[in-house]
C-alpha cells in the first residue's frame, strides 16, 4: 500500500527542512512542492497566508513515522496533515517508491 501526505508551510527554510527531514531519513520517495494561497480560519479569525503545499509520495507503512518527523520539524503549532491512500499506480513507479524508503 503506498499513500500521499500533504502538509503546507510558510518558509523556504521551512520548506527545505521538511524536505531533507523526509528524504534524509527515507520517510518518503519524492517531494513535490507548489506554491498556495491558503484560507482559513484560525483562533476565530479568517486568515490568509501564502504557503509552500508539500505532497510526499510514501509507502503507508511509513506514514505514522513520516507524520511524527513533520511534526517535529514543522514550525506550526498545529500543522496540517492529511493522508490520501493510493489504490494503485504504475507498477514501475510503485517498485521505485519501495526501492528510494526503508
Amino acid at each position: 500500500m503506498y499513500s500521499i501526505v500533504t502538509t503546507t508551510c510558510k518558509s523556504l527554510t521551512d520548506r527545505d527542512a521538511l524536505i531533507e527531514a523526509a528524504l534524509g531519513a527515507k520517510l518518503a520517495a519524492c517531494v513535490q512542492v507548489g506554491e498556495v494561497a491558503s484560507h482559513f480560519l484560525w483562533q476565530g479569525k479568517q486568515e490568509t497566508a501564502e504557503e509552500y503545499l508539500l505532497t510526499f509520495k510514501t509507502r503507508s507503512a511509513l506514514v505514522p513515522q513520516l507524520m511524527q518527523k513533520i511534526q517535529e520539524v514543522h514550525s506550526y503549532k498545529v500543522p496540517e496533515i492529511l493522508v490520501t491512500e493510493v489504490s494503485g499506480g504504475l507498477p514501475a513507479y510503485l517498485n521505485w517508491m519501495d526501492k528510494s524508503t526503508r
